[in-house]
């Protein structure tokens, strides 16, 4: 199984915060209905909702359950919590429109994780 999981990587934790909010509002309300409905089946109905109604905030039981998101070593744990569910290889789904410098701070952050794996 090689699941493709959205990555929020940053030192600041309201930057992580925000970019991890950022793909699961984008993926609930910019890409049709599956992504809402499959979550809503998986018992996350109120917390879809309350991203879908567009409130500003996202439940971070989302954040938890869908993105790479904190600073490097809460990344790298959320990694690991991949691979314990039985993932053979998490994929890291860097986000658009960032400079070279974010993205690499972001493999830079997950290598280790991934690293213990090959």
């Amino acid at each position: 199984m090689c699941p493709f999981v959205p990555a929020a990587v940053s030192p600041d934790p309201a930057q992580a915060r925000e970019l991890a909010s950022w793909w699961v509002e984008f993926y609930l309300t910019n890409m049709g209905p599956l992504y809402a409905a499959r979550l809503r089946q998986l018992g996350f109905g109120a917390a879809v909702d309350e991203v879908v109604a567009a409130t500003g905030h996202t439940p971070e039981v989302l954040l938890d359950e869908l993105t790479l998101w904190g600073d490097a070593t809460a990344a790298r744990e959320r990694v690991q919590r991949y691979y314990a569910a039985g993932a053979d290889m998490p994929i890291v789904t860097l986000p658009p429109n960032r400079s070279v410098e974010e993205l690499d701070q972001i493999l830079d952050a997950l290598a280790p994780a991934i690293a213990l794996r090959a």
